[in-house]
């Protein structure tokens, strides 16, 4: 059986007996991933009730029919699932979060379109305390420290390999945003008013830079 490089689709052979039935596998699987939408990307179990063709990227830790298969896509499908595995830089769009993910170095992160980063700096958060981001938050912050210089925490570095944020400050006065590992002992960066910062993580540490003028 030929299958094709990318999707690992089943190819005709000359003398098939029934093709039709590698014909609409193909068709099942393109189905499922052109234009994907994933619905959750954090359940580690099957939803209860879900609708045939349903899509969603399985969490950490999976249980039950789903176990085995962190990170894959698995689609709901006439009564059963079944599982994609993902390639480097696939990109799919989850709907309970309105962003983007690609999967970067083996994990998936949030990638905002050009649209959401504007419409980012439009709504901006304004801070009344300290801010923790998780490795599920968007990739794209405009944070307004709110008064004071601000703290923000960055995941833990085992759960983040690949991930990366980008912070904007748009203090309309002389506060800081300090951007800290997960300890809130070690300074990653420090994005003063007007700056931006981007931060990534290797898996065993994280690495800033920052620039103006935002």
């Amino acid at each position: 059986m030929t299958t094709t490089p990318r999707l690992v689709v089943t190819e005709l052979n000359a003398n098939d007996s029934q093709p039709e039935v590698v014909v609409n596998s193909a068709l099942r699987v393109y189905d499922a991933l052109i234009q994907t939408g994933i619905e959750d990307r954090d359940l580690t179990a099957p939803p209860g009730s879900p609708v045939d063709g349903a899509l969603y990227i399985v969490g950490a830790g999976a249980t039950g029919v789903w176990a085995g298969r962190d990170g894959a896509i698995a689609q709901y499908y006439d009564a059963a699932w079944r599982f994609f595995n993902p390639a480097e830089g696939w990109r799919v769009y989850v709907r309970d979060e309105d962003l983007w993910v690609v999967l970067d170095s083996g994990a998936w992160v949030s990638r905002w379109s050009a649209e959401q980063i504007r419409a980012g700096n439009v709504n901006t958060e304004t801070l009344a305390a300290d801010k923790t981001l998780t490795t599920t938050d968007p990739q794209v912050h405009f944070l307004d420290p709110g008064g004071a210089n601000r703290n923000v925490d960055l995941p833990a570095e085992a759960a983040s390999t690949g991930l990366a944020f980008e912070l904007y400050n748009t203090a309309d006065a002389a506060e800081d945003l300090v951007v800290r590992d997960d300890s809130g002992v070690q300074t990653i960066v420090t994005i003063s008013q007007n700056e931006a910062g981007i931060m990534r993580c290797d898996g065993t540490s994280w690495r800033g830079l920052v620039g103006g003028n935002t």
